[in-house]
């Protein structure tokens, strides 16, 4: 299954490890291992979820994505 998503993961029960290039990252909405892409929440310096217009901010980023279940 290349792409993640809460929706095709909720039944996994434990920790799912995701990395972008190597690196473990956090509060993934989406991640798609074929295409390399990972959607995640923006935080702010005190690593609290940003909400502008009454939504939270999100960003894509691209690389090597895995996706780990633990």
């Amino acid at each position: 299954m290349p792409k993640y998503t809460a929706r095709n993961t909720s039944r996994h029960v434990g920790q799912i490890a995701i990395t972008l290039n190597g690196e473990q990252v956090s509060r993934v909405i989406e991640a798609d291992t074929d295409e390399g892409y990972i959607v995640r929440m923006v935080t702010d310096d005190r690593g609290q979820v940003i909400v502008g217009h009454k939504e939270i901010l999100t960003e894509r980023l691209t690389g090597r994505v895995e996706v780990r279940f633990a």
